[in-house]
């Protein structure tokens, strides 16, 4: 997720552990820890651009991790609040370990996909049922908290504010599952009423909120890509097909390159060769605002040693015109 709603997360659940000790201090430190995960982007750009995707939500999301950290970032807490009442060691390294662990699991509703056993294994987990950016999650919990602040420590809305925050992004976490079942089982049922063979299908939601899906239905030459309102009921899905591609990529199949990003794609992706004759490798998993937008693109260029991979600033546009097509899209 974004940073600030991991700020937030990470804020509640060392509220709802240690608020009624210390206060706002828990705020500010659960906050703190929970931006502890990404902070993997800080060496991210010492790896090449391939290397650095599994970097990133690597094995600082990973279950290992706050083990690991909890208790350093709970002894440096310690050190700095040395004269908080009633907090030792101990509980500062559980509420680090709190908002390190929560930071991880929201992660793994996302599309990105994250090292969940690492460094024991590679596996990507990724339920792709909640953009990185969702504001029916992040703005209420965010509401929640600030007001709690106004409330001094130990007082019994503090606690009513805090697990009501939880409980309704946790609410919430669940609808965006629910969507995913019954977007996909809509379009399967117009897959399978309109004849049309297919190996996979992938949906994942666009980013500010739930209610819009973008759907990928892989064959065995290309994609299928659609877009999807919980709101759409009967109306039937308009599919854009586009081919992947793969025979511009046969003189590079065993590159180590060409590998990983097949990897970190899951195989959905496509091939392109823009106007000026440069090859792209384009991922279909996430959402874009406007139709054939890609939020990852990858410019590949032949060498000596093999395939350059130079990486496109990912394209995240919030423009008035996307956002109002956005809205109108959802159908309300």
């Amino acid at each position: 997720m974004d940073s600030l709603t991991q700020v937030v997360l990470g804020a509640a659940v060392a509220e709802a552990a240690f608020g009624k000790k210390i206060g706002n201090k828990t705020i500010l430190w659960g906050g703190v820890a929970g931006t502890i995960p990404d902070l993997d982007v800080i060496v991210s750009p010492f790896f090449d651009p391939v290397t650095a995707l599994f970097v990133h939500r690597g094995f600082s999301h990973s279950l290992l991790f706050p083990f690991i950290a909890a208790p350093l970032v709970g002894w440096l807490i310690s050190k700095i609040e040395r004269n908080a009442t009633g907090m030792n060691w101990r509980q500062w390294t559980l509420l680090a370990f709190l908002s390190i662990f929560t930071h991880s699991f929201i992660d793994y509703f996302n599309s990105y996909g994250t090292g969940i056993f690492e460094p024991f294994s590679s596996y990507r987990l990724a339920f792709d049922s909640i953009g990185i950016i969702d504001f029916f999650y992040t703005l209420p919990f965010l509401a929640t908290i600030i007001w709690l602040m106004f409330y001094p420590a130990g007082h019994k809305m503090r606690k009513v504010l805090v697990w009501t925050g939880i409980l309704v992004s946790t609410l919430y976490l669940g609808y965006t599952v629910s969507n995913k079942f019954k977007v996909e089982g809509e379009v399967k049922r117009e897959l399978a009423s309109n004849g049309i063979a297919y190996e996979r299908v992938l949906s994942s939601p666009l980013p500010m909120t739930n209610f819009l899906w973008m759907v990928v239905v892989q064959d065995n030459a290309g994609f299928y890509i659609g877009y999807r309102s919980v709101f759409d009921g009967d109306k039937p899905t308009k599919f854009d097909y586009v081919k992947q591609n793969n025979h511009l990529l046969t003189h590079f199949e065993q590159d180590r390159a060409i590998a990983g990003l097949k990897r970190f794609t899951k195989g959905f992706y496509v091939i392109e060769v823009d106007d000026d004759g440069r090859l792209w490798l384009h991922d279909l998993r996430f959402g874009g605002l406007a139709r054939g937008e890609f939020v990852f693109s990858f410019q590949l260029k032949p060498s000596l040693d093999g395939v350059e991979v130079t990486r496109e600033h990912p394209n995240r546009r919030f423009t008035p015109d996307n956002i109002r097509r956005y809205w109108k899209r959802i159908g309300l």
